[in-house]
Formats: structure tokens, C-alpha cells, sequence
């Protein structure tokens, strides 16, 4: 190599650790060969070679080479959430004070015992609570653990009182719905897999709206008949205690028969569908633009398994989290768009938290050994960016022997604690209880000492200041209220 090429190289190794160093990010030099072969000949090469500013440029890296190395504590800035700057909040001082980048974030939360959980939500759709019995909007804290939870009646009075429109050769209804989210591809009817012509339901391969038409079809008018309901959830997240409204123009349906289609149906079989409280509703009823109140619940295994190898050790403070997102509710007014995904443009993104808590619970882990393997295939293909959660727990489950999950509680193999987030608000954005709820944890895994931090973070309304969203299947749509003053018609 010419001492000329030897110069351009060091050239643009010192462009490219300038550039470097201007993003914040340590860098300790590594010169190749011909740079300690190079900086011997500077100061003889320099008039030959007409370079003055190469010569610099040779002699800031040799400078650059001989710099102290990057203290090891300070963690590897692999993504730019790990230095953001938003004015004066700063990442790693005033917000994620761990400087976890998303990859690490993502493993803090999916690298737990999410098969207790999963077995928690097939349980409540099947309709047998921890207590056995029938988990209803009102004791789905008691499916829970929860014994002080509060939630509104599906279906409040106040919605069907007004205007009671009346439609000749029509009949509406209303239900009460429940499903396991892995098994579908969300709740909204899904063009690619429902419009594909399969005749056979797979878990995940329909929509819950494409399950539900399907199984009605003999009873309704129209197979395609549009089903409202009171949440649009994403594939994998369950629903307990939703609500569904649709019509009709055949007059002589039972509202028995409309419950025992949906039972009778694949999904419903396995435990994965069901419809309960079939009503006759008035025509102004409308499951999604009627309903005043959304119920969210958030359950977190609360034992890491490690067996990701970026798996962040940290312990998350529960009194921590719930004293963040208590200032939610005492704010009132929010503007959420910085915990928001794929907003449509012009869409408000203001939300009025009623109730944001977190608690610590134990939960029943026990399964049913004859939809496991089936919920657990569907659980797999739900959570894509950690194929194989599953994988992990099962061979858990054969390290101990008789079945339970290795993270259970000490006291009791059946039982496993878990922190639950509940979340009441007028209305939710595109996947903001997910990211509400992963940015909530690690916040409270690693405390910068502000509890208006979940508020600070918010008035940003800079996305990459947020957690990415937790996994789907920890999230349980969990009530909806229909009624126009939340605080006087919730139970307790």
C-alpha cells in the first residue's frame, strides 16, 4: 500500500469517529496495520504528498488511538432512545434511567411465565373463575384475585333509555362475549385471512367477527352481517365481558339459539368463544359508539426466566408503579399520542383516565390438558417477536417433573404472583395500554425519581421516549360501561 493510500485511509477512519463521537457514542480505536506503519512517515510524507489537512487528519488519529477506553458501566448505546433529548428531560437521567434500548425492553417483559397467564384467560372463556365460578363483569377481580375491582355492568341502562328508533323488519341484539386472544386474528374482520375462503377454523386463523358470523350464519340473514363491538382488540389479546351488538331481518331468532350457535361452533368447543347474556336490544344501541367507559386489565408474571441472553435482572416496584400511574387519573385530560401507534391523522388523542392502579395478586396456573397444546401453538404463532416463549416454559415444565411451571410461588406450585395493571378510561388509542404498560414497568425497574414521569414523557409527544408495546397476551379486555357517569353506576 502507497503512503498516499495509507493517508486517505486514516482520513476517513478520523471522519467516521468524528461522526461517531458527535452522536454521543464511545468508541475505543482499533487502528489497522498500516495506520502504525503510517504515522511513522507523516512528517516526511506531508510535502510530497501536498496533504497538510491528511497529515491532520493522520494526527487525529493517533490521538483518537491512544484515548482511555469507554467505562465499562456505562451501558452500549445501540439505539437512539438510549440518548434522547427532549428538551431538558433526558433519557437516563429524568426518564429510562437504565438506558435499556428496545431490544432489552422487549426481553425484560417477554422473558416470563406467560403460559400461567395465558391459562388464566382460557379459564375465564371457558367461564370458570380460580373460585369456579362464572367470572361475570362484576366478579372478574375474583377471576383475577382481585377481590376490590371494579367494573361497570356490560350493558348499563342509561344506554337503553332516549331514542329508541324503530326499524320495520328488524331485530337487534346485544351480547356478552368472551374469547382467548391467540386463538384469532384480532377482533375486527381481518381482509387477508377471512376473505381468503377458508371453510375451517384454526386458532388464529380467523377474526373473532368472522368466527362469530360464521356460527350465526344459519340463525341470521346474512353470513357478512356487520357485528360493533365494544373493543377492537389486537391478535392475541383476550376479551372477558366485551360487548357485541348486530341485527337482523329474520324476526324469529331466540336469543338461546344465538348462544348455543357460538357454543356449538369450532372456537367454541375448545373453550376458545363464548357469547353469554343474548338480549333483544333497541335499534340505537351500538356496542362501540354507545359505550362511555373501556375496562383494561394488565397481568404480568412477576418471575423473569432468563433464558433470553439480553434479558435486562431487574426488579420491578410495584408502589412505584402505582403511584405513576395514579397521577394519570389526577391529571384528568391526557394527551396520549406519544403511547399511541399508527394514529390516524387528525384523530384526537386526549384520554381521561378514571381509574390507573397496579397491584400485586396470585394467580391459578393450572391448565386443561385437553386444549393445551392447542392454546399454547396459538399462543406461539400471537407472540411473533419471541417464538420460542413457548419452547422455554415447556421444557421448564419437564425440568420439574410433574408439570408446573418452575416460576410458580414456593408455597403453593399451582399458584404464581403476578402485578396486574387496571386502566378505565373513556376511550383507548391504538395499542396505548400495551405501551402504557411496558413503559410503566420499566420506569418502575429502574426509578428516576419523578412520579409524574408516565405525564413528563407524555408532554413530549415523542414516540421513541416509550417502551415498545408489551406482548399481547397479558392484556384482557376486562368491561365497558354504558352509562354517562361512570362514578355513580360502578360496583365494588
Amino acid at each position: 500500500m502507497t503512503v498516499r493510500a495509507a493517508l486517505c485511509d486514516a482520513f476517513s477512519l478520523a471522519v467516521s469517529r468524528a461522526r461517531i463521537a458527535a452522536r454521543g457514542v464511545a468508541f475505543a480505536a482499533t487502528a489497522p496495520p498500516t495506520a502504525t506503519m503510517m504515522t511513522t512517515t507523516t512528517t516526511t510524507t506531508t510535502t510530497t504528498t501536498g496533504g497538510a489537512a491528511i497529515a491532520a487528519a493522520a494526527a487525529a488519529a493517533t490521538t483518537t488511538r491512544d484515548a482511555p477506553p469507554p467505562d465499562a458501566s456505562e451501558p452500549a448505546l445501540r439505539h437512539a432512545s438510549q440518548s434522547l433529548r427532549c428538551g431538558e428531560f433526558h433519557a437516563g437521567r429524568d426518564f429510562n434511567r437504565a438506558r435499556w434500548d428496545p431490544v432489552a425492553s422487549n426481553c425484560f417483559l417477554d422473558d416470563r411465565a406467560w403460559r400461567a397467564v395465558d391459562a388464566l384467560a382460557r379459564a375465564c372463556v371457558r367461564g370458570v373463575s380460580s373460585s369456579g365460578t362464572e367470572p361475570t363483569p362484576a366478579t372478574l377481580g375474583e377471576a383475577l384475585s382481585m377481590p376490590d375491582a371494579r367494573v361497570d355492568n356490560a350493558f348499563g341502562a342509561a344506554a337503553l333509555d332516549g331514542n329508541n328508533k324503530h326499524r320495520p323488519g328488524r331485530a337487534a341484539y346485544k351480547a356478552r362475549v368472551w374469547y382467548h386472544g391467540p386463538s384469532f386474528a384480532g377482533f375486527a374482520w381481518n381482509a387477508a385471512t377471512d376473505n381468503a375462503g377458508t371453510t375451517t377454523w384454526t386458532p388464529g386463523s380467523w377474526s373473532v367477527s368472522r368466527a362469530l358470523t360464521h356460527a350465526w350464519a344459519p340463525l341470521l340473514d346474512k353470513e357478512t352481517r356487520p357485528i360493533a363491538s365494544a373493543g377492537r382488540t389486537d391478535r392475541g389479546v383476550h376479551a372477558v365481558a366485551s360487548a357485541v351488538s348486530f341485527w337482523t331481518k329474520r324476526l324469529d331468532v331466540d336469543v338461546a339459539d344465538i348462544e348455543r350457535a357460538v357454543a356449538n361452533s369450532p372456537p367454541g368447543r375448545v373453550g376458545a368463544l363464548r357469547v353469554t347474556h343474548v338480549t333483544i336490544a333497541p335499534h340505537s344501541f351500538h356496542a362501540t359508539f354507545s359505550a362511555t367507559y373501556r375496562r383494561y386489565v394488565y397481568v404480568v408474571p412477576k418471575t423473569q426466566l432468563f433464558r433470553e441472553a439480553r434479558t435486562p435482572r431487574a426488579s420491578i416496584d410495584v408502589d412505584v408503579a402505582n403511584r405513576v400511574l395514579q397521577r394519570l387519573v389526577d391529571r384528568g385530560d391526557v394527551d396520549m399520542y406519544a403511547y399511541a401507534r399508527a394514529t390516524p391523522e387528525g384523530k384526537s388523542t386526549h384520554v381521561r383516565f378514571v381509574v390507573a392502579r397496579a397491584f400485586e395478586r396470585t394467580i391459578d396456573v393450572r391448565g386443561d390438558d385437553a386444549v393445551e397444546d392447542q392454546a399454547e401453538d396459538a399462543m406461539s404463532r400471537a407472540n411473533r417477536r419471541s417464538r420460542s416463549a413457548v419452547t422455554r416454559e415447556r421444557a421448564i415444565r419437564a425440568e420439574d417433573g410433574d408439570g408446573a411451571i418452575a416460576s410458580a410461588s414456593a408455597s403453593s406450585p399451582s399458584t404464581m404472583d403476578v402485578i396486574v395493571i387496571e386502566l378505565v378510561a373513556d376511550r383507548f388509542l391504538r395499542k396505548l395500554v400495551r405501551c402504557l404498560v411496558s413503559t410503566t414497568m420499566r420506569e418502575s425497574a429502574n426509578f428516576a425519581g419523578d412520579d409524574d414521569v408516565l405525564l413528563n414523557i407524555a408532554a413530549t409527544r415523542d414516540r421513541r421516549a416509550v417502551a415498545p408495546p408489551a406482548p399481547p397476551g397479558g392484556l384482557f379486555f376486562a368491561g365497558v360501561s354504558y352509562s354517562d357517569d361512570f362514578e355513580t353506576t360502578r360496583g365494588s
